[in-house]
């Protein structure tokens, strides 16, 4: 073997263990991309869930005050009725004016459980998203 085959064979081992080396070094590089990728994509699910936690208690909230603004409005139009009535000289225990207050509660109620029925199910979508983002 001459010199210059032996020169051209260490140079060829040398370029190969060299390139070697980089490409372990280009994948524990890859690695760590990819290791520090998944650790923002976690914080931005975490935070997505944060979001959607605080929108689901704010769902609830707003029910909450919904139910009490039917509660004033049925009370309101009850007094303004029992006025009305009582201004007219119809009789509060008489039958149609006792059903036409009951009507009044009864419906008051009705949209007050609306309106709570609506805000927990906002609220349950919101959590779902949370949990959604949580579990990717």
């Amino acid at each position: 073997m001459s010199w210059f085959s032996l020169l051209l064979d260490g140079a060829s081992a040398y370029i190969d263990a060299r390139g070697r080396e980089e490409r372990a070094e280009q994948s524990q590089r890859d690695r760590e991309a990819v290791r520090l990728s998944n650790e923002a994509q976690a914080a931005v699910a975490e935070g997505n869930a944060q979001i959607a936690d605080w929108q689901a208690a704010d769902a609830l909230s707003r029910g909450r005050v919904a139910v009490g603004a039917v509660g004033a409005q049925g009370r309101a139009l009850k007094a303004q009725q029992t006025v009305a009535y009582t201004a007219s000289g119809v009789a509060l225990d008489s039958g149609s004016v006792v059903g036409v207050l009951t009507d009044t509660d009864i419906l008051t109620a009705t949209e007050a459980g609306n309106a709570k029925d609506t805000a927990a199910r906002e609220a349950w979508a919101y959590r779902l998203s949370a949990m959604d983002s949580r579990n990717r």
